[in-house]
């Protein structure tokens, strides 16, 4: 009967959709390869200030440089401008010395110069300006930038160093010097590799107790949870979880893919966190006639002799009263 009364309760519908139950599901981490092939993109509400209410962000995998301006209005065109203006080409006059800094240093071989592009806009960023007396790297983070130049290397005996340089065979030699950056970066992109699965393994062990043994199968029923309503004032008349659904597919980035139990298909993939396993109550019901019948009337029940014992007994009073 306790097996019954728990089926019976883990299968009520009403239950299931308003059910505070959430699913988690392991982390998966993204490794980067080297600086600027990943960036992040976030848009951050704000008190409205001098017509300005966003704050847009735009920050670097591995290094985790960043570049952001306030914004009017967040919108395509606002970000499309940010892109062109902060990001792709943000100041054409500089990118002039450092193309012309970049065929230097290749020495004839202009083969080399996709070797030589992230030394060169690394050394861009610690020369000296004329205009602020301080190093873009250093207007950034508040300190001078610590370079690979290592004596084993012996990166400081590189040739060509003079007074009254110009600007681009300056930054030509800087690019020498910085030869051995993509060790650098390896080394980082390890580090940080290394320090996302201590986390992600951390977090997992956190959290093993809400992923879900079971993942969904094609063809088992799920309810899809209703994450519309988690931010909204009202949403606790709401039901939590919507559906039930079935599954009918997994695509290759992970995320279910679900329809309506009419057939009707689905075209937006579902996160796995957002699936919940659903309980259908088997339709296997008594009939309402048995319900309404006395068992005493019925055939089938076995006598236990308790109603002839009750029938003696309340016999044996009636002839006790009547002697007195």
């Amino acid at each position: 009967m306790y097996q019954d009364v728990q089926h019976h309760v883990q299968t009520c519908h009403q239950c299931q959709i308003r059910s505070t139950k959430k699913v988690d599901v392991p982390l998966a981490i993204r490794v980067p390869s080297t600086i600027f092939t990943r960036i992040y993109v976030d848009i951050m509400f704000m008190p409205k200030a001098q017509g300005y209410r966003y704050i847009v962000a735009a920050r670097d995998d591995l290094t985790q440089a960043a570049e952001g301006r306030a914004l009017k209005r967040a919108d395509a065109a606002s970000l499309r401008k940010f892109f062109w203006q902060e990001i792709i080409c943000r100041y054409e006059r500089g990118h002039f010395i450092i193309r012309e800094a970049i065929l230097k240093s290749c020495n004839g071989n202009i083969n080399q110069w996709p070797e030589k592009v992230h030394h060169a806009f690394f050394a861009d960023k610690v020369l000296t300006r004329e205009s602020t007396g301080f190093s873009p790297f250093y207007m950034m983070h508040g300190v001078d930038p610590v370079l690979p130049f290592d004596l084993t290397e012996v990166t400081y005996m590189i040739e060509g160093w003079k007074t009254g340089m110009s600007r681009t065979e300056l930054l030509a030699l800087r690019i020498r010097q910085l030869e051995k950056r993509p060790e650098d970066l390896q080394r980082a992109a390890t580090r940080v590799k290394n320090t996302r699965l201590r986390s992600k393994q951390r977090w997992e062990e956190l959290y093993e107790h809400r992923f879900l043994k079971d993942p969904p199968k094609d063809g088992d029923l799920v309810l899809l949870r209703n994450t519309a309503i988690e931010k909204s004032h009202n949403r606790k008349a709401k039901p939590r979880y919507l559906g039930p659904f079935q599954v009918i597919g997994k695509s290759k980035g992970g995320s279910y893919v679900i329809r309506e139990l009419d057939g009707t298909f689905i075209r937006r993939g579902v996160a796995p966190f957002r699936i919940l396993p659903y309980r259908a109550r088997m339709q296997e019901y008594v009939p309402a006639a048995e319900l309404r019948e006395d068992p005493f009337e019925r055939d089938d029940v076995m006598d236990t002799g308790s109603n002839e014992f009750e029938a003696e007994q309340f016999h044996e009073e009636d002839e006790s009263d009547g002697e007195g």
